[in-house]
């Protein structure tokens, strides 16, 4: 369904911003009032008033970015309404259509960047109404939404187990309860249904399922490894400590190993100060493509030799969606009480870092 909300902003998000219009699914479109749901946009609309000055992209530079200012800000924005769309939900990429005057773009997001078509008329050329036809007709995956995230609804049971969970209060012998903030943090985090997800993480010993929240840390960028950071309970044992869940999209080059496998090595080692891994692995082999777009379009670039070894030209960097599990749930750097305790922190960084350093040597 589209819905037009062109005036009226999401109230659940704190910057305020708004898009010309929008394509949800039937269930989950806005009412007649038009308020925007970054949680349920499925293809985003933008519409612009000039042809050129208006235009995000310039054809006649190299890279197609716009040197122009109205054009730069024309970018800017439509780029902001996607990093939205990546925030409030799980991502492979998400399409956007520009609307210039009688002209448009196609536009497709994703971790590595964004790919754009030609500007075509749309009143003269079928391209646009194709496009609507095939995109309403993929499936979730396809139009970008990961299957790995699955939505936790008031009717599901891991919503009963997440609630129960938020109030359950754990007690060592001495009768203290040991994770009141840790606690008081979850149930802060799923206080939004549109937060919560059950989330799976793909290890070597098979499929491990989480219950998640709101994410305590976002990532401020939309190309990158869009790192979140959530506390979030285990399904297979919902009585069990809370553990902290990273989602990002690592990049994808042979010498850069998981991080996860680089964390089990200084476990191994007994190397302090440092998160004790629960499990990790890629997710379901999602990977970014506009880098491998680049290469298709530029099949002629040579690979430049730099101290022996080959430059990759490219100047997009591929990623893979990488979940990892730890077993400490750690509070931000900046929540420190008084000047001992950062210190000690810092103590504490410095000797895990210097023990990781010799045991990287004694390795080499």
């Amino acid at each position: 369904k589209f819905v037009n909300t062109p005036h009226n902003a999401d109230p659940t998000e704190p910057t305020r911003q708004k898009m010309d219009s929008a394509i949800y699914l039937k269930n989950h479109a806005p009412t007649a009032t038009g308020v925007a749901n970054w949680s349920r946009v499925e293809l985003s609309f933008e519409f612009k008033a000039a042809p050129t000055s208006d235009d995000p992209f310039d054809d006649t530079e190299e890279t197609g970015f716009p040197t122009a200012n109205d054009r730069a800000h024309s970018l800017g924005q439509i780029m902001s309404y996607a990093k939205l769309v990546f925030d409030r939900q799980h991502r492979t990429h998400h399409f956007t259509v520009v609307i210039l005057g009688t002209m448009a773009r196609i536009v497709r997001w994703d971790r590595s960047g964004v790919l754009y078509t030609e500007k075509f008329d749309y009143k003269k050329d079928i391209t646009l109404a194709k496009f609507l036809y095939c995109y309403t007709r993929l499936n979730p995956p396809d139009r970008g939404h990961d299957p790995s995230a699955v939505p936790v609804t008031p009717s599901s049971p891991h919503h009963k187990a997440m609630m129960d969970r938020a109030d359950k209060h754990r007690h060592d012998e001495e009768g203290n309860e040991v994770d009141k903030e840790i606690r008081e943090a979850f149930a802060y985090s799923i206080k939004d249904s549109q937060w919560r997800f059950k989330l799976t993480v793909k290890t070597n010993d098979g499929l491990r399922d989480f219950l998640v929240g709101k994410p305590g840390f976002i990532s401020s960028t939309l190309a990158g490894r869009g790192t979140r950071g959530y506390i979030a309970m285990d399904v297979a044992h919902p009585g069990s400590p809370f553990v902290y869940l990273k989602d990002s999209w690592r990049v994808d080059h042979p010498r850069m190993q998981q991080e996860g496998l680089i964390l089990s090595a200084l476990n191994a080692a007994n190397v302090p100060h440092i998160p004790t891994l629960v499990c990790h692995g890629d997710v379901l082999e999602q990977e970014t493509v506009t880098d491998k777009v680049w290469r298709t379009l530029h099949p002629q670039e040579e690979t430049e030799k730099t101290d022996g070894e080959a430059a990759d030209p490219c100047p997009l960097k591929a990623h893979k969606h990488y979940r990892m599990v730890v077993r400490e749930v750690a509070e931000p750097l900046n929540t420190f009480t008084d000047s001992r305790e950062l210190v000690k922190m810092m103590i504490h960084i410095l000797r895990g870092e210097y023990d990781r350093c010799v045991l990287s040597l004694r390795t080499n």
